[in-house]
Formats: C-alpha cells, structure tokens, sequence
C-alpha cells in the first residue's frame, strides 16, 4: 500500500490520522512504522458474530441487554 500526499501545484498534504481496520493480521504496521509486527497472544480468544438487526426483533433478552447498555454492543466474558 502506497499513498502519495502530492496534490496538484506540488503541495504536500500528511495525515493527522490514520485508521487501520483491517484486523488480525493487519498490513497497516508497516504502512505506518516501516516495518511489519506480528500478533502476540495474550492469552484471551476473541469470538464475532454478526447478524441482521431483524433478529433482534424476535429476542426480548438482547433488545433489553442493548437497551440497558445504551450502545450496540456488548462484552461477554466466559471463564
């Protein structure tokens, strides 16, 4: 991945930011430090789901948990 800042007229333009969302294995370390970093475990396994909001619907249990939470997400830890 390569960007170039030049706009026309030769001006440079750098980021104040940059967002990398691409995840477990990610090619933005060395876009952004020059050279690529490896994952290190930290013990813990991380699970996704998704689904469509239509299922929500159907289970008075998540519209409550999501309602009570006040965002659309939650953290479930099993131990």
């Amino acid at each position: 991945m390569v960007w170039d800042p030049t706009v026309d007229g030769g001006q440079r333009n750098g980021p104040d930011i940059v967002v990398a969302a691409d995840g477990l294995g990610t090619k933005s370390h060395s876009v952004v430090l020059g050279y690529p970093t490896r994952a290190v475990s930290t013990g813990y396994c991380v699970d996704r789901a998704a689904y469509p909001v239509s299922v929500l619907k159907d289970s008075p249990v998540l519209l409550k948990a999501i309602a009570e939470l006040g965002r659309p997400q939650w953290r479930m830890y099993n131990g």
